[in-house]
């Protein structure tokens, strides 16, 4: 760990030193684009100078850009005494410049213009430089404000423009000069373990009004008119924006171009994430996004983040934003989820039918099955179509059977033959000897023994009792 990274400007004596009293796991960087520029830490009486020149207005350091606290809160706590500190980038204070004369109305202005009209001659060591091209915005009544104010003016008149400064040197991008493409990705769950994202119609515009250059009679090169986005419009409704006039055109459908590049006809998409690391996030960069379980990718921008560049355990959090590119893939993957969803409904519900389907053919059948059910009762074994090896049933049809035409009540005797019951053919065959039938002999109840044979001689039948 680099202590003498952190190093505080005293405002008493101009000295620097390096801060080694930070909680080091406190400190945090947070940046948002147009917004936020500032560090936050918590600091502890370790009795040096240091820690007690911590105050606000004194300035702090890190990797080479000036902050300057702002707040210091000195807070007492079971016998510790620590200090809350937090301190904006030194540009914030360019608010201090105020330029007290104003304009008047109809001008048109590009942001070096406004720049230079709020910082030209200051003698609190402001530069600025411009990247990239704007055309001229008309701002009424420019002036009587601080040059924060004007730096404001400039966010709000050119929305592709991106103040990122260089200690005291205010830096103003055209956005396409801005973002910068690394090649990097972000996977979810592999580099980050949440994703939010949240669509956003505040900036919302799809269409304003433009005019281009006048002639010397006044008279324009071209009539003022009403550009739309209609798609846009059809979807949202109408969301104008601030009339545009830019004396570089003279030619309209050139104008109507450009006028186009100049509304937001869909709500921004703002993709918060947290990620898996604490890598030191680079501001503007195009990084591409992955979310595999729905099949989302697309480019997004940095545009915020908070590091805690001394703790490796607090994960770095960004948020990204979109480009045109990024919502026509959100669009694209949104109706791609939506019909997943209808055919996943429609294959549900076609389940569900063929279940019921299924469910009412089995009710039907069971249905059938007790009206056609059969109960019965054993025949009286003295009925002499019973035997001891094969006894009947008497069977009752319980309820009207039309495939069998017996009504309610009625009772049958059913028929069976030795071949449709397994293996009673082959205990009869057992049984009846193979050999040629001579005589037959039984007992009666009282034991006594009988013999009915044929003489062989006359063909009669013969009976003889045997004598007890």
């Amino acid at each position: 760990m680099l202590t003498n990274s952190v190093l505080l400007h005293s405002k008493a004596d101009a000295s620097v030193e390096p801060l080694a009293c930070i909680v080091w796991n406190t400190f945090q960087v947070s940046w948002s684009k147009n917004s936020t520029y500032q560090i936050a830490f918590t600091a502890y009486d370790d009795k040096s100078v240091t820690f007690e020149a911590l105050d606000v207005e004194s300035q702090i350091e890190f990797l080479g850009q000036l902050y300057v606290i702002k707040t210091c809160n000195p807070v007492f706590d079971s016998g510790v005494y620590t200090k809350q500190i937090t301190a904006l980038h030194i540009y914030t204070t360019v608010s201090q410049i105020v330029q007290h004369n104003q304009t008047g109305t109809g001008i048109s202005y590009t942001p070096a213009q406004v720049l230079a009209y709020y910082l030209s001659g200051n003698t609190e060591g402001f530069t600025y430089q411009v990247v990239g091209t704007f055309a001229s915005q008309q701002i009424d009544n420019l002036g009587g404000d601080s040059a924060w104010d004007g730096l404001s003016k400039i966010v709000s008149t050119w929305p592709d423009a991106i103040i990122y400064p260089d200690n005291q040197k205010i830096v103003v991008y055209q956005h396409d000069s801005f973002v910068h493409n690394l090649g990097r990705r972000i996977s979810y769950l592999h580099d980050t373990s949440n994703v939010s994202l949240t669509r956003d119609s505040t900036s919302l515009t799809n269409k304003i009004w433009i005019s281009g250059k006048q002639k010397d009679d006044q008279s324009y090169y071209f009539p003022p008119q009403y550009v739309t986005i209609d798609d846009s419009i059809a979807e949202y409704g109408v969301f104008e924006a601030p009339p545009l006039s830019d004396d570089r055109f003279t030619d309209a459908a050139s104008m109507v171009a450009y006028a186009k590049t100049q509304l937001s006809p869909e709500p921004s998409i703002s993709i918060e994430i947290t990620r898996i690391d604490s890598e030191q996030p680079v501001p503007g960069e195009i990084r591409h996004l992955q979310i595999p379980d729905t099949g989302f990718q697309t480019d997004v921008e940095v545009v915020g983040f908070v590091w805690y560049p001394f703790d490796q355990s607090q994960a770095t959090s960004l948020t990204l934003q979109n480009s045109a590119r990024t919502i026509l893939d959100y669009q694209n993957n949104q109706r791609q989820l939506l019909s997943e969803l209808s055919q996943a409904r429609a294959n549900y519900s076609k389940q569900i039918a063929q279940a019921n389907a299924t469910a009412q053919s089995a009710d039907e059948n069971a249905s059938k099955a007790y009206d056609a059910r059969l109960t019965g009762q054993l025949v009286d074994p003295n009925n002499p179509i019973s035997t001891g090896d094969l006894p009947a049933y008497y069977m009752q049809v319980p309820s009207d059977n039309e495939e069998m035409g017996l009504s309610a009540g009625s009772l049958f005797l059913p028929k069976t033959r030795a071949d449709l019951v397994d293996g009673l053919e082959d205990k009869i065959n057992q049984t009846i000897p193979n050999t040629v039938l001579t005589s037959l002999k039984w007992q009666d109840s009282q034991g006594t023994n009988y013999t009915l044979s044929v003489d062989p001689t006359t063909g009669q039948l013969k009976l003889d009792k045997e004598a007890n």
